[in-house]
């Protein structure tokens, strides 16, 4: 266990000449001891190239940490804690939705693992705004600093997160270089992402899926838009993602034809337990309506009298709308 707080220190200045958001930085121990579900070292460490650097060893755990988890975006509702969890940390396996402390307790666990002194995980807090949820997590070698964002998402940039970019073989691209040579990263993250064969794309995906639209004869947009959800399904990508994927897909008139759409929320929570809301999609088609449930991979048709009594008894309600879809509901 580091307990290097010189070492520390340092780290923690350098963060803040590019990052004022972290005011603490801890290695694993730091906070306290906890057990890793032998399943997820296991699949991290299983294929491990051999005699490879500490900047690749570092690269490799988060490649492979972001193909076994998913984000749990419901975690607000649970009255979860960021504070350190030996329960929860422990209860975590191969597939579990989890939060960016999550992410980054487990990250440097992963790292401490390696048992190579060259390489730290480190997990960054700040108490500065008690309205910031959010923990920060990378790492350090004697060549630089790197912070990694698995959970950033954002639609306007169309940059997907790095947990869904795995699940769909695209390159993971959201790795800050806070201190190092850019170039020397840069040939890292390539090498890495070639390894892993995330070599696809936005535009190859789409081009995929219109083709094997085609060669399936679904020329109706219902029957391609289960085509889409099956795919969702099979990759295990729901709600954020999953709209998103949608669309991009929707904008690029891959189901044949613009569909009219708004998003809402299920509240599924039972009178008493923490709220929880599932994404959903309301899909407009010509005189039917459907609901596409982004985490459970459903699409189910509705009517408006059913639409009406779910907002009347608060069961869903509105996100965010399409300008092509009435809004007065």
């Amino acid at each position: 266990m580091v307990t290097n707080d010189k070492l520390k220190n340092g780290i923690l200045k350098i963060w803040k000449l590019k990052s004022n958001r972290f005011d603490s930085v801890y290695f694993y121990g730091d906070e306290g001891e906890w057990e890793l579900n032998p399943q997820i070292s296991d699949y991290v460490f299983h294929d491990m190239p051999k005699d490879i650097s500490p900047e690749d060893k570092g690269f490799f755990v988060y490649f492979k940490m972001c193909e076994l988890f998913s984000y749990d975006i419901n975690y607000i509702y649970r009255r979860m804690e960021r504070n350190f969890n030996k329960d929860r940390l422990e209860s975590i396996g191969i597939g579990s939705t989890i939060v960016c402390w999550d992410f980054a307790r487990i990250f440097s666990k992963l790292i401490d693992m390696i048992d190579d002194k060259q390489i730290y995980g480190v997990v960054l807090d700040s108490m500065v705004d008690v309205f910031n949820e959010h923990i920060g997590v990378g790492m350090v070698t004697s060549n630089g600093i790197v912070e990694f964002e698995p959970m950033a998402i954002n639609i306007n940039e169309s940059r997907l997160s790095d947990l869904t970019n795995a699940k769909m073989r695209f390159p993971l691209t959201n790795i800050d270089v806070i201190l190092g040579n850019l170039d020397f990263y840069r040939e890292k993250i390539q090498k890495m992402n070639n390894l892993f064969g995330y070599t696809n794309d936005t535009t190859t995906y789409l081009k995929q899926f219109i083709e094997c639209a085609n060669n399936n004869y679904l020329a109706n947009s219902i029957d391609r838009l289960s085509l889409f959800i099956s795919d969702m399904r099979r990759r295990n990508i729901t709600e954020q993602e999953f709209i998103y994927l949608f669309s991009f897909l929707n904008r690029n008139n891959s189901f044949n034809g613009l569909l009219e759409h708004q998003y809402i929320g299920e509240i599924v929570n039972s009178p008493g337990e923490p709220r929880e809301i599932i994404d959903e999609i309301l899909i407009q088609y010509g005189e039917d309506q459907y609901i596409v449930d982004t985490l459970n991979h459903s699409c189910l048709k509705t009517s408006n009298d059913q639409l009406d009594e779910m907002f009347l008894n608060y069961k869903i309600r509105r996100r965010y709308f399409n300008d092509s879809i009435d809004k007065k509901r």
